[in-house]
């Protein structure tokens, strides 16, 4: 294999077997999100390089002429990958779409009064009702908020303003092929010019990999199999880690009645927060996992000064049984589970667990555990994931916290969006409508002819434009 491709093991069977690939209007996985951020550019991209966090795009250039209204100037050599200038209508419906999409990320973007573009000079101005800070920007950064053709469907992502356009999709053989393209903005000579993503075969051959089968990246989640990742670290020529960001928290059933009582679901969390005190000693090393109070990890916007830790006393007289939903993957955690069961038991709680890799409730389960990526630069993002319908897995507690939430969207001045957010988390955790207990860092290993020092350790998005060949 030569330098100018890079062979990615990334899990293909998650996406659409047809053209489509995925929808872009719902990311169902993060893989899917991680793909979308590849093959589509918004008006700005976040970068650690940039002194503002944001580099231009669409837009090359941007800035706020008062408070209430952003400029961004359209690059005048948008094209797509087929060498097509990008339309003024194209630029227009695009805009549209977005303000009036069900995307969970948008949520500030809808509340502009006037969002228009001027095709003479190239401008789209976007005004609020209201002060808007860099809060925008972030919004706009998103995979969510990226230019694709209306056509998407029929050509198979092959016409794109992204880094990268997909040349084939063979669904039967599990290979995805992407190829550099050279008009986005987000080009750069030194990244790679063909990319494979495909899965192992033989499940049974991942200790081969950097060895006999050939790879550049292997993602490792931080929940990922100890038993797969003893596997394959040792043959990796590097390892990239991620400061700790990926947050495990326990969430409730709300068609579960018995979660609707707040003194339950405190009963749940004066267990869980017991059994945080006990990850590292039951989790391998190789794990990388940390005892976590928050749902926004410490040095990501939105962390808390102080904890909010639950701890009621322990009443085991009367045993009530739970079915708790878990990822496949703790399976692989046996001493992790016998602790929690051990510990819930104490506080007068039976568990039984169902094994799923699905986040929906599907067997009557009561509570669920769910992982997710915080963001670094603005907790609104994370907020409008988590709560966002139908698949956030707190959207159906809008209920209890709406009025947070609402002070977070309604257009109030930025100090208070700020506090309304800080808010917002802290009556989630002492409400107890979700429990984190644990955050883990995102490793990839990485063959010997990439550089991923373009990687923000904040962000571990598998943003494959930022690798370099050495």
């Amino acid at each position: 294999m030569d330098n100018s491709e890079l062979k990615i093991l990334f899990p293909v069977t998650l996406l659409k077997s047809g053209p489509e690939l995925l929808n872009p209007d719902n990311t169902e996985t993060i893989w899917e999100y991680y793909l979308l951020e590849n093959i589509s550019c918004g008006l700005v991209r976040d970068s650690k390089f940039s002194p503002t966090g944001y580099l231009g795009c669409v837009a090359d250039r941007f800035f706020q002429e008062n408070q209430r209204t952003w400029i961004f100037h359209v690059n005048p050599n948008l094209k797509w990958s087929d060498g097509s200038v990008v339309s003024a209508n194209e630029i227009t419906d695009w805009l549209e779409a977005l303000k009036n999409s069900n995307r969970r990320h948008i949520k500030y973007l809808k509340l502009a009064n006037k969002i228009v573009y001027n095709e003479a000079d190239r401008i789209i101005k976007i005004e609020f009702p209201f002060a808007m800070d860099e809060t925008l920007l972030h919004e706009l950064s998103l995979a969510d908020s990226g230019l694709f053709s209306a056509d998407y469907k029929d050509n198979g992502w092959g016409r794109t303003v992204g880094p990268y356009s997909v040349e084939t999709w063979n669904s039967q053989e599990n290979i995805l092929k992407l190829h550099a393209n050279r008009f986005s903005p987000l080009y750069n000579e030194k990244m790679a010019e063909k990319v494979v993503l495909t899965k192992l075969s033989d499940p049974k051959q991942r200790n081969q990999i950097f060895k006999t089968i050939s790879f550049d990246v292997v993602p490792v989640v931080a929940s990922a199999s100890p038993k797969n990742t003893s596997m394959v670290l040792p043959n990796a020529p590097q390892v990239w880690s991620s400061h700790p960001m990926e947050i495990s928290f326990f969430y409730f059933n709300h068609r579960d009645l018995r979660n609707r009582d707040l003194v339950f679901r405190k009963k749940i969390a004066s267990a869980v927060n017991e059994f945080r005190g006990h990850i590292v000693e039951t989790t391998p090393s190789i794990s990388s996992f940390l005892p976590e109070d928050q749902l926004i990890p410490a040095g990501f916007d939105g962390h808390l000064e102080t904890s909010t830790a639950i701890f009621i006393e322990k009443n085991a007289v009367k045993i009530i049984p739970v079915k708790l939903k878990l990822s496949t993957s703790f399976r692989d955690y046996p001493e992790l589970t016998d602790k929690m069961s051990h510990i819930f038991l104490e506080h007068g709680i039976q568990l039984e667990f169902e094994f799923s890799d699905t986040t929906a409730f599907e067997k009557n389960e009561s509570i669920g555990i769910y992982s997710f990526l915080g963001n670094q630069r603005d907790a609104s993002g994370s907020w409008s994931f988590l709560t966002g319908a139908p698949d956030g897995p707190l959207c159906d507690w809008i209920g209890e916290y709406q009025k947070y939430f609402t002070r977070v969207f309604d257009g109030s001045d930025i100090k208070d969006r700020k506090n309304a957010l800080m808010d917002l988390h802290r009556f989630i955790l002492e409400s107890a409508i979700a429990i984190p207990f644990m955050v883990g860092k995102q490793r990839y290993l990485l063959s010997d002819k990439v550089d991923a020092s373009n990687w923000n350790q904040f962000d571990a998005r598998l943003r494959i434009y930022e690798l370099r060949r050495k």
